[in-house]
């Protein structure tokens, strides 16, 4: 070190007091993108406008949203426990959902540190002594063939949307070119994820589908006019914004999306943003079966019914 110069608090820290103060300033941080996301939508849309719409929608309707949504988490244990069978875990269907469960508790208990994929990684590596490269791994391409559904609904919904710019065959022919790259690149340096690719990926489409219902619902509970297709294409692209973590539990970020959007997708902004807001809490109201979950098993690890030899 040069005579005279001082080195920075932050380089006198051990590698160990870093990687802790990063994960405890993790949640603040997120907190603040959320409070500052949402004050640029309600600086552009009116708060009394979307409460209105809120206060005003039929609780039937987002019951069946609920429902919708839940239903997608049936699905979505069903293809996690495809993935995790990639690498050598095999769970019953009622310990998979369990899992599943748990994980969504995780996303909103543990925002800002470990989070649902990796709370579930620390229990099945205890459970079956799996690496944990390897179940992180199966959970990333698992996020991967959700990414993967949400682009085929994107590209199906942009013929119905005469203001996009690129719509139709142009969006179609580059999610299909990107669809077989994506494959081949599976198949030559992945081939274990590769094997099944075609159920699992329809699967995923089977899950975004329940989530557009749930969607639709949404905006069913509410009596103002609305293209469906506009606004699932406004919704699954904030989907896509929202897989970057950068808000609370998705809080702001599919607010900010979907109200920025709706101009340039001809749809009415406090209606968007309404449809963010109530898609948050149909989506934290679908975690409390995790929560009883936990109450009444608690957040002990799964057992060890089938040990990593015979997987």
């Amino acid at each position: 070190m040069l005579p005279g110069r001082r080195r920075s608090f932050w380089r006198t820290l051990p590698p160990v007091k870093r990687s802790l103060l990063i994960q405890r300033l993790k949640l603040p941080a997120r907190v603040l993108v959320t409070l500052l996301l949402l004050g640029l939508v309600f600086g552009r849309v009116d708060f009394g406008e979307v409460w209105a719409i809120l206060a005003g929608s039929q609780p039937a309707w987002l019951l069946a949203a609920l429902l919708a949504y839940f239903t997608s988490f049936v699905l979505s244990s069903v293809r996690s426990g495809r993935y995790l069978a990639d690498v050598g875990i095999r769970l019953p269907f009622a310990e998979g959902l369990r899992l599943y469960l748990l994980g969504t508790v995780g996303n909103i208990a543990l925002p800002g540190g470990v989070g649902g994929d990796g709370y579930k990684t620390l229990r099945l590596r205890k459970a079956h002594g799996v690496p944990a490269k390897r179940i992180l791994t199966a959970f990333l391409f698992e996020r991967l063939s959700g990414l993967w559904a949400i682009g085929a609904w994107l590209a199906v919904l942009s013929y119905r949307i005469p203001a996009l710019p690129f719509r139709g065959m142009p969006l179609l022919a580059a999610f299909t070119a990107g669809s077989l790259a994506y494959a081949a690149v599976l198949k030559r340096f992945f081939p274990g994820q590769a094997a099944g690719m075609l159920p699992k990926h329809l699967l995923s489409i089977a899950i975004q589908g329940l989530v557009s219902l749930s969607v639709l619902c949404i905006l069913a509970a509410q009596p103002r006019p609305f293209s469906p297709a506009a606004f699932l294409f406004g919704f699954h692209a904030s989907t896509v914004v929202s897989i970057f973590n950068v808000g609370l539990s998705g809080l702001g970020v599919r607010e900010f999306v979907m109200g920025y959007s709706a101009a340039w997708l001809g749809n009415d902004a406090p209606l968007s943003v309404f449809t963010a807001s109530a898609f948050w809490l149909v989506s934290t109201a679908a975690t409390l079966p995790g929560f009883w979950v936990i109450w009444r098993q608690g957040p002990a690890p799964l057992d060890d019914k089938t040990s990593p030899a015979e997987a």
